[in-house]
């Protein structure tokens, strides 16, 4: 729900372009903000498999921001890029945004 509501706070009162690239901000900050130890350190089988879980509601809310026939594809590469830096922790955040933007088709937005 933290992420879920930060998500939305974050691409409020925006649309298109916009809204998707806020959502990919998000997603960075978000995933950069947690210091310490982070649950796959601690539970690594129990985060796995919850994100065979959650994996499918995250791809569909990142669809919903993208248009055209191969939204589902790039929202399922966004999505997969982001888990693989939560798995696989990344301090450059500037290089998983530039992924993530990749993934779903928009330029370099700074």
């Amino acid at each position: 729900q933290i992420f879920d509501s930060g998500l939305s706070k974050a691409t409020e009162g925006l649309k298109g372009a916009e809204k998707l690239d806020a959502a990919l901000r998000f997603i960075v900050d978000y995933q950069h903000s947690s210091t310490g130890v982070r649950m796959i350190d601690i539970e690594p089988k129990h985060v796995l498999s919850d994100f065979s879980r959650i994996i499918v509601p995250m791809r569909e809310g990142l669809q919903r921001m993208l248009s055209g026939p191969d939204a589902a594809v790039k929202a399922a590469a966004a999505i997969r890029i982001a888990i693989s830096h939560y798995i696989i922790r990344s301090d450059d955040s500037d290089q998983f945004l530039a992924q993530l933007r990749q993934a779903v088709g928009i330029k370099h937005r700074d």
